[in-house]
Protein backbone atom coordinates (compact mmCIF):
# COMPACT_ATOMS: atom_id res chain seq x y z
CA UNK A 1 0.00 0.00 0.00
CA UNK A 2 1.39 3.37 -0.95
CA UNK A 3 2.35 5.66 1.92
CA UNK A 4 1.04 9.12 2.57
CA UNK A 5 2.48 11.92 0.47
CA UNK A 6 4.97 14.18 2.22
CA UNK A 7 4.32 17.91 2.22
CA UNK A 8 6.86 20.23 0.61
CA UNK A 9 7.73 21.68 3.99
CA UNK A 10 8.42 18.27 5.52
CA UNK A 11 10.43 17.21 2.50
CA UNK A 12 12.51 20.41 2.61
CA UNK A 13 13.10 20.00 6.35
CA UNK A 14 14.22 16.38 5.92
CA UNK A 15 16.54 17.35 3.06
CA UNK A 16 17.97 20.17 5.18
CA UNK A 17 18.63 17.79 8.06
CA UNK A 18 20.53 15.44 5.75
CA UNK A 19 22.55 18.31 4.31
CA UNK A 20 23.44 19.55 7.80
CA UNK A 21 24.66 16.08 8.74
CA UNK A 22 26.83 15.95 5.64
CA UNK A 23 28.24 19.39 6.41
CA UNK A 24 29.12 18.23 9.92
CA UNK A 25 30.86 15.15 8.51
CA UNK A 26 32.77 17.33 6.03
CA UNK A 27 33.87 19.77 8.76
CA UNK A 28 35.04 16.88 10.97
CA UNK A 29 37.07 15.47 8.10
CA UNK A 30 38.51 18.91 7.35
CA UNK A 31 39.72 19.20 10.96
CA UNK A 32 41.34 15.78 10.70
CA UNK A 33 43.08 16.81 7.49
CA UNK A 34 44.53 19.87 9.22
CA UNK A 35 46.39 17.56 11.60
CA UNK A 36 48.30 15.99 8.71
CA UNK A 37 51.41 17.41 7.10
CA UNK A 38 50.57 20.21 4.69
CA UNK A 39 51.70 18.21 1.68
CA UNK A 40 49.24 15.43 2.49
CA UNK A 41 46.20 17.53 3.35
CA UNK A 42 43.03 17.40 1.30
CA UNK A 43 41.25 20.64 0.50
CA UNK A 44 37.66 21.53 1.32
CA UNK A 45 36.53 20.92 -2.29
CA UNK A 46 37.99 17.40 -2.28
CA UNK A 47 36.41 16.65 1.09
CA UNK A 48 32.98 17.85 -0.09
CA UNK A 49 33.23 15.67 -3.18
CA UNK A 50 34.24 12.68 -1.08
CA UNK A 51 31.39 13.12 1.41
CA UNK A 52 28.71 13.61 -1.25
CA UNK A 53 30.01 10.68 -3.28
CA UNK A 54 29.85 8.39 -0.24
CA UNK A 55 26.34 9.61 0.53
CA UNK A 56 25.24 8.90 -3.05
CA UNK A 57 26.67 5.37 -2.87
CA UNK A 58 24.83 4.73 0.42
CA UNK A 59 21.44 6.28 -0.41
CA UNK A 60 21.35 7.08 -4.13
CA UNK A 61 20.66 10.76 -3.31
CA UNK A 62 22.49 13.65 -4.91
CA UNK A 63 23.41 16.38 -2.41
CA UNK A 64 25.65 19.35 -3.16
CA UNK A 65 27.87 20.88 -0.50
CA UNK A 66 29.57 24.26 -0.59
CA UNK A 67 33.28 24.16 0.24
CA UNK A 68 33.08 27.80 1.37
CA UNK A 69 30.49 26.83 4.00
CA UNK A 70 32.79 24.06 5.23
CA UNK A 71 35.65 26.56 5.54
CA UNK A 72 33.36 29.05 7.27
CA UNK A 73 32.16 26.60 9.91
CA UNK A 74 35.61 25.05 10.34
CA UNK A 75 36.95 28.54 10.98
CA UNK A 76 34.59 28.98 13.93
CA UNK A 77 31.95 31.10 12.24
CA UNK A 78 28.23 30.45 12.59
CA UNK A 79 26.49 28.25 10.03
CA UNK A 80 23.25 29.20 8.33
CA UNK A 81 21.43 26.54 10.33
CA UNK A 82 22.82 27.99 13.53
CA UNK A 83 21.78 31.48 12.50
CA UNK A 84 18.25 30.32 11.69
CA UNK A 85 18.03 28.66 15.10
CA UNK A 86 18.47 32.07 16.73
CA UNK A 87 15.34 33.30 14.94
CA UNK A 88 13.04 30.71 16.51
CA UNK A 89 10.17 31.97 18.61
CA UNK A 90 10.67 29.53 21.48
CA UNK A 91 13.94 28.54 23.05
CA UNK A 92 14.76 24.80 23.00
CA UNK A 93 13.79 24.27 26.66
CA UNK A 94 10.51 26.17 26.15
CA UNK A 95 9.74 24.23 23.00
CA UNK A 96 10.42 20.90 24.74
CA UNK A 97 8.22 21.81 27.69
CA UNK A 98 5.35 22.86 25.43
CA UNK A 99 5.71 19.68 23.37
CA UNK A 100 5.43 17.50 26.49
CA UNK A 101 2.41 19.51 27.65
CA UNK A 102 0.62 19.10 24.32
CA UNK A 103 1.17 15.33 24.27
CA UNK A 104 0.11 14.94 27.92
CA UNK A 105 -3.14 16.85 27.39
CA UNK A 106 -3.93 14.85 24.25
CA UNK A 107 -3.35 11.57 26.09
CA UNK A 108 -5.89 12.70 28.69
CA UNK A 109 -8.48 13.46 26.03
CA UNK A 110 -8.05 17.25 25.94
CA UNK A 111 -6.04 17.99 22.76
CA UNK A 112 -5.20 21.62 22.10
CA UNK A 113 -6.69 23.35 19.10
CA UNK A 114 -4.44 25.44 16.86
CA UNK A 115 -5.73 28.60 18.53
CA UNK A 116 -5.16 27.29 22.04
CA UNK A 117 -1.65 26.10 21.15
CA UNK A 118 -0.82 29.57 19.84
CA UNK A 119 -2.15 31.09 23.06
CA UNK A 120 0.08 28.86 25.17
CA UNK A 121 3.12 29.73 23.06
CA UNK A 122 2.31 33.43 23.41
CA UNK A 123 2.00 33.08 27.18
CA UNK A 124 5.50 31.58 27.28
CA UNK A 125 6.85 34.39 25.09
CA UNK A 126 5.08 37.05 27.13
CA UNK A 127 6.53 35.77 30.39
CA UNK A 128 10.08 35.64 29.00
CA UNK A 129 9.96 38.99 27.21
CA UNK A 130 8.51 40.79 30.24
CA UNK A 131 11.24 39.26 32.41
CA UNK A 132 13.86 40.49 29.94
CA UNK A 133 12.14 43.90 29.56
CA UNK A 134 11.49 43.31 25.87
CA UNK A 135 8.39 44.27 23.92
CA UNK A 136 6.01 41.33 23.49
CA UNK A 137 5.49 40.08 19.94
CA UNK A 138 3.10 37.12 19.35
CA UNK A 139 3.87 34.13 17.16
CA UNK A 140 2.92 34.31 13.50
CA UNK A 141 -0.33 32.94 12.09
CA UNK A 142 1.47 29.98 10.47
CA UNK A 143 3.55 29.15 13.54
CA UNK A 144 1.38 26.22 14.66
CA UNK A 145 1.45 24.47 11.26
CA UNK A 146 5.21 24.86 11.02
CA UNK A 147 5.72 23.72 14.61
CA UNK A 148 3.63 20.58 14.02
CA UNK A 149 5.66 19.77 10.91
CA UNK A 150 8.89 20.49 12.75
CA UNK A 151 7.87 17.88 15.34
CA UNK A 152 6.41 15.49 12.78
CA UNK A 153 7.84 12.49 14.62
CA UNK A 154 5.92 13.44 17.79
CA UNK A 155 2.90 15.44 16.66
CA UNK A 156 0.26 15.08 13.97
CA UNK A 157 -2.86 17.11 13.15
CA UNK A 158 -6.25 15.38 13.51
CA UNK A 159 -9.95 16.08 13.16
CA UNK A 160 -11.15 15.67 16.73
CA UNK A 161 -14.13 13.48 17.63
CA UNK A 162 -16.35 14.09 20.65
CA UNK A 163 -15.75 11.73 23.56
CA UNK A 164 -18.21 11.35 26.42
CA UNK A 165 -16.70 12.64 29.68
CA UNK A 166 -17.38 9.34 31.50
CA UNK A 167 -15.51 7.40 28.84
CA UNK A 168 -12.82 10.05 28.73
CA UNK A 169 -12.11 9.57 32.42
CA UNK A 170 -11.28 5.93 31.71
CA UNK A 171 -8.86 6.74 28.87
CA UNK A 172 -5.60 6.68 30.82
CA UNK A 173 -2.79 4.11 31.22
CA UNK A 174 -3.42 3.48 34.93
CA UNK A 175 -7.09 2.59 34.49
CA UNK A 176 -6.37 0.39 31.48
CA UNK A 177 -3.52 -1.43 33.22
CA UNK A 178 -5.66 -2.04 36.33
CA UNK A 179 -8.56 -3.40 34.26
CA UNK A 180 -6.36 -5.82 32.30
CA UNK A 181 -4.69 -7.00 35.52
CA UNK A 182 -8.08 -7.79 37.06
CA UNK A 183 -9.21 -9.49 33.86
CA UNK A 184 -6.18 -11.82 33.76
CA UNK A 185 -6.55 -12.67 37.44
CA UNK A 186 -10.23 -13.59 37.04
CA UNK A 187 -9.59 -15.72 33.94
CA UNK A 188 -6.76 -17.53 35.70
CA UNK A 189 -8.64 -17.99 38.98
CA UNK A 190 -11.79 -19.44 37.41
CA UNK A 191 -10.03 -21.30 34.58
CA UNK A 192 -12.15 -19.62 31.92
CA UNK A 193 -11.51 -21.04 28.46
CA UNK A 194 -11.16 -18.65 25.47
CA UNK A 195 -14.26 -20.13 23.83
CA UNK A 196 -16.28 -18.88 26.82
CA UNK A 197 -15.06 -15.29 26.74
CA UNK A 198 -17.24 -12.79 24.90
CA UNK A 199 -16.94 -9.08 24.32
CA UNK A 200 -19.94 -6.87 23.67
CA UNK A 201 -20.56 -3.25 22.78
CA UNK A 202 -23.54 -1.12 21.89
CA UNK A 203 -24.13 2.06 19.94
CA UNK A 204 -27.15 4.21 19.30
CA UNK A 205 -28.12 6.34 16.32
CA UNK A 206 -31.09 8.41 15.20
CA UNK A 207 -32.79 7.57 11.91
CA UNK A 208 -33.55 11.19 11.14
CA UNK A 209 -30.34 12.79 12.41
CA UNK A 210 -28.70 14.93 9.79
CA UNK A 211 -25.15 14.05 8.79
CA UNK A 212 -22.65 15.08 6.15
CA UNK A 213 -21.92 12.97 3.11
CA UNK A 214 -20.48 13.36 -0.38
CA UNK A 215 -23.15 14.30 -2.94
CA UNK A 216 -23.27 15.38 -6.59
CA UNK A 217 -25.07 18.58 -7.68
CA UNK A 218 -24.98 21.35 -10.27
CA UNK A 219 -21.78 23.37 -10.47
CA UNK A 220 -21.56 26.86 -9.00
CA UNK A 221 -22.92 26.28 -5.48
CA UNK A 222 -21.02 26.81 -2.27
CA UNK A 223 -23.43 24.67 -0.22
CA UNK A 224 -25.72 21.83 -1.32
CA UNK A 225 -28.45 21.12 1.22
CA UNK A 226 -29.98 17.65 1.50
CA UNK A 227 -33.52 17.18 2.79
CA UNK A 228 -33.96 14.37 5.33
CA UNK A 229 -36.64 13.14 7.66
CA UNK A 230 -36.86 15.07 10.90
CA UNK A 231 -37.50 11.98 13.02
CA UNK A 232 -35.43 11.67 16.20
CA UNK A 233 -36.25 8.02 16.83
CA UNK A 234 -33.30 6.29 18.46
CA UNK A 235 -32.16 2.78 17.48
CA UNK A 236 -29.68 0.72 19.51
CA UNK A 237 -27.37 -1.91 18.01
CA UNK A 238 -25.66 -4.50 20.23
CA UNK A 239 -22.84 -6.70 18.91
CA UNK A 240 -21.23 -9.65 20.72
CA UNK A 241 -18.03 -11.33 19.53
CA UNK A 242 -16.17 -14.35 20.91
CA UNK A 243 -12.46 -13.74 21.53
CA UNK A 244 -11.61 -16.57 19.13
CA UNK A 245 -13.49 -14.79 16.33
CA UNK A 246 -17.03 -16.22 16.33
CA UNK A 247 -19.99 -13.89 16.73
CA UNK A 248 -23.72 -14.13 17.34
CA UNK A 249 -26.32 -12.28 15.24
CA UNK A 250 -26.47 -8.53 15.78
CA UNK A 251 -29.18 -7.39 18.21
CA UNK A 252 -31.19 -4.37 17.07
CA UNK A 253 -33.48 -2.54 19.51
CA UNK A 254 -36.26 -0.39 18.02
CA UNK A 255 -38.64 1.84 19.91
CA UNK A 256 -42.13 0.39 19.65
CA UNK A 257 -44.94 -1.34 21.50
CA UNK A 258 -45.33 -4.19 19.01
CA UNK A 259 -43.08 -6.02 16.57
CA UNK A 260 -43.21 -4.78 12.99
CA UNK A 261 -42.48 -7.06 10.04
CA UNK A 262 -40.60 -4.25 8.29
CA UNK A 263 -37.85 -4.46 10.92
CA UNK A 264 -36.79 -7.86 9.53
CA UNK A 265 -36.73 -6.75 5.91
CA UNK A 266 -33.45 -5.88 4.15
CA UNK A 267 -31.44 -7.53 6.92
CA UNK A 268 -28.27 -9.08 5.38
CA UNK A 269 -26.74 -9.65 8.85
CA UNK A 270 -29.73 -11.75 9.98
CA UNK A 271 -29.91 -9.71 13.19
CA UNK A 272 -32.42 -10.45 15.92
Amino acid sequence: MAGKSVSKTKWARAAKAVRNQLYKAAVDQYHLEQQKPQSERKGACTICDRVTKQHHEDTGEEVKLSHSMVLRVAGGKQSIAGFNATKRWLEPREDAALLDYVIELANRGFPLSYRRLSEHANEILRARMYAEFEEFEPVGKNWVERSVEQHATELSPYWSRTLNSKRGQAVNPITNATWWKMYREIVKEHHIAPENIWTADETGFSTGQAGRERVVAGKGKSVQHQVRRGSRENITALVSVLVVGRLIPLLILFKGQAFQASWKQDDPLQSS
